[in-house]
C-alpha cells in the first residue's frame, strides 16, 4: 500500500483549448516521423505552422538539414507552435481510431490530444519554447 496523496492531475488538463485540429491519424504519424527523421536528435522540435485547413510540419537542424511536409486538415485558425517529435509520436502511437484531434489555446499553452474513437483517453503535451 502506498501512503501519500495522489497528485491532482485534473489541474493540468487544459480547459480553455477551443481551437480544434482534426487530421487523419496515420498521415499525421507518418508525416511527423518523416520530418523528424531529418534531425539527428529526436528531441528537436517539430514546428507546426497552421492555417485554414493546412498543417505545415518542419524541422530545421543546422547539422543535418531541413525537413518539410504539408497535410490537409480541418482547422480554422492561424497558429505557429512547436513540439518534441518523440512526444507526438508516442502519443499518436497509442490511439486506435482513424483520426486524431488536437486542441490548442495559443502558442505557449499545452495542447490537449484526443482520440475520437476513445472518449476515456486524453493526452496533454507541452509545447517547446523558442
Amino acid at each position: 500500500m502506498i501512503d501519500g496523496k495522489f497528485p491532482n492531475y485534473v489541474q493540468v488538463i487544459p480547459k480553455e483549448n477551443q481551437k480544434k485540429l482534426q487530421v487523419n491519424l496515420k498521415s499525421f504519424l507518418d508525416s511527423v516521423d518523416r520530418v523528424a527523421s531529418v534531425s539527428l536528435d529526436k528531441k528537436d522540435g517539430v514546428n507546426f505552422n497552421l492555417a485554414k485547413d493546412v498543417l505545415n510540419l518542419s524541422v530545421n537542424n543546422t547539422n543535418s538539414g531541413d525537413g518539410k511536409e504539408s497535410l490537409n486538415v480541418k482547422f480554422d485558425y492561424d497558429l505557429d507552435i512547436s513540439f518534441n517529435s518523440r512526444y507526438l509520436i508516442d502519443v499518436a502511437s497509442q490511439l486506435d481510431g482513424d483520426q486524431i484531434e488536437i486542441y490548442f489555446k495559443d502558442t505557449g499553452s499545452p495542447a490537449l490530444i484526443k482520440d475520437p474513437a476513445d472518449f476515456d483517453s486524453i493526452y496533454v503535451v507541452m509545447p517547446m519554447k523558442g
